[in-house]
């Protein structure tokens, strides 16, 4: 009877979690002003299921020391990396410019002025992963007026919700905005 009882808590636990993980990004739309970040239980549910992952990992490595180390490992990427990065991550376009925080702990930050950009492109960079793989990325680059460029993320869910916003507030403003992805790639969030 006890051992039964564990098993719904720990269904109920896993259950609960999944929930968090799956939440929605968070937006904020007050006129000028578009923010949107994770909604703070994602964060929680990677935190947990860190802590729960690698507590399962400890007590499986007596029959399988490998699946328990990789439980363990798995679990701690979860709690130091997935938990902070999904709670410091957001976009923000008011009527100044875009600012993006991405990363781990929020320290990829990146930010543009409406004044300073002439051109905008949205593009698709390809890469190639081991054992051949190809992995696309989407970004949006800003070509300012110093000639400099500027990037940032479009692929994160975050990242992209803001992304297309600053990418509908730059049509707005006149700023040539052009996409350079291929037919499968292409989305109309930022169209205007």
């Amino acid at each position: 009877m006890l051992g039964s009882s564990r098993r719904l808590l720990l269904a109920l636990g896993l259950l609960a979690i999944a929930v968090c993980v799956g939440c929605n990004v968070h937006v904020s739309d007050r006129g000028e002003t578009f923010s949107c970040c994770n909604n703070p239980l994602e964060s929680v549910g990677f935190f947990f299921g860190g802590l729960g992952l690698a507590g399962l990992g400890w007590l499986s490595t007596s029959f399988s020391s490998r699946l328990g180390f990789v439980m363990i490992i798995l679990g701690a990427m979860g709690v130091l990396y997935m938990a902070p990065a999904s709670f410091f991550e957001s976009g923000k376009v008011d009527a100044e410019g875009y600012r993006s925080t991405s990363g781990f702990l929020g320290l990829s930050k990146e930010s543009v002025k409406f004044d300073e950009i002439e051109s905008v492109q949205l593009v698709t960079e390809e890469s190639r992963g081991r054992r051949g793989r190809i992995n696309y990325d989407d970004y949006i680059v800003c070509r300012l007026k110093d000639g400099a460029v500027t990037k940032f993320d479009y692929d994160a869910k975050v990242q992209h919700a803001a992304g297309s916003f600053f990418l509908k507030a730059c049509q707005k403003k006149g700023i040539t905005v052009t996409e350079q992805r291929p037919g499968n790639r292409q989305d109309n969030d930022w169209r205007i």
